[in-house]
């Protein structure tokens, strides 16, 4: 924008008055993605008085998620637990802890390349007994291709900027950067808004698209015109 070109032309015109003859500048590419993958997180949390029974309970309702998920198909090696935690839990009466209940939370990590039964999934799950879904996120499967399109986009920006600022002030380009470093920019996963989880009707569930970014830094050499 406008002023990030002017903030380029005065470091430019800055490096001209101290004799130096190097400029940096940084540029940006991005795309958009149509996702083609999904990451579920979900799972059961079970309270009560006695450890055995709250964990009885808990890996009963876990089970029956796990087998209703593989009737959908769902690859068992696709689904993988990533939280475990056995916690007590107390109240405070005149001051004084006193003890509640134990609480276990066990939450599974569901990879989808069957993005379209995301929503089915999330319905499987809530039907047979998981009442914690803590989020559905989608991206892809190979973020390769995308990024390099938005590496280049990135390139040609960085170059742009470079021929527009010596040019303002008049100034001779090196085409060819001394320099150029890729800046990291991973993909964001795209987070879609959800609704109640109903056991009565079908989560809804929007793709959206995923924007891919790359960053760059080149450093180019200038000289004077009359040089």
């Amino acid at each position: 924008d406008q002023t990030d070109f002017a903030l380029y032309l005065r470091r430019l015109i800055m490096n001209l008055e101290h004799g130096k003859d190097r400029l940096i500048v940084f540029g940006t590419g991005e795309v958009s993605a149509t996702p083609d993958q999904s990451v579920i997180q979900l799972g059961v949390e079970t309270e009560g008085s006695l450890v055995e029974t709250v964990q009885v309970e808990n890996g009963e309702k876990m089970n029956q998620i796990i087998s209703a998920l593989q009737q959908l198909g769902v690859p068992a090696n696709d689904i993988r637990t990533i939280e475990y935690q056995l916690i007590p839990m107390y109240d405070y009466q005149d001051g004084q802890q006193v003890f509640r209940s134990y609480r276990l939370t066990h939450i599974v990590q569901i990879t989808l390349d069957q993005i379209d039964l995301t929503g089915e999934v999330v319905d499987a799950a809530v039907l047979n007994g998981a009442n914690r879904v803590q989020s559905i996120q989608f991206t892809l499967q190979d973020e390769k291709a995308a990024y390099d399109e938005a590496l280049l986009l990135a390139v040609a920006d960085v170059t742009r900027k470079a021929t527009v600022l010596t040019a303002e002030i008049g100034v001779h380009l090196d085409k060819v950067p001394i320099a150029i470093k890729e800046l990291s920019a991973p993909v964001q996963p795209f987070t879609p808004r959800i609704h109640s989880f109903e056991a009565s009707s079908q989560t809804p569930v929007q793709l959206g698209q995923l924007q891919v970014q790359a960053n760059v830094e080149a450093v180019y050499e200038y000289r004077r015109s009359s040089e």
